[in-house]
């Protein structure tokens, strides 16, 4: 049996007038695991200065790959993107092994590093 996928589609748009709202509410929904400030006291406190400044630096990353994201979905008005994201949020809130926490968010801090530091 072939399944088929087609894109997902949606009618919703985010109108310029809606544009300053959402965007205000994405930034409360869209944190990442490595900016939450369970993971940053725990980080933190076994830190030297020299991995504090590195746990800022994919700190800010982070950062700046969220507010990228927010103002991808907001400037092409497209839900779909939206959906993906509050699925992987979903999937990270869900998270229960702290092994698998650390991991996942090891490689978010080294993605937004390698992406969106001004390093």
């Amino acid at each position: 049996m072939s399944h088929n996928t087609k894109p997902r589609s949606s009618s919703f748009s985010v109108k310029d007038d809606d544009s300053l709202k959402f965007m205000q509410s994405a930034k409360k929904l869209f944190t990442s695991p490595t900016t939450t400030p369970a993971y940053a006291a725990r980080t933190k406190k076994s830190l030297s200065q020299r991995d504090a400044f590195e746990d800022n630096v994919v700190e800010d990353a982070c950062r700046s790959f969220e507010n990228y994201l927010i103002h991808l979905i907001v400037e092409e008005g497209k839900m779909d993107d939206l959906m993906d994201i509050e699925e992987l949020l979903f999937c990270w809130k869900n998270l229960k092994s702290p092994v698998f926490i650390e991991l996942v968010s090891r490689f978010y801090g080294e993605l937004c590093r390698d992406l969106f530091s001004s390093e």
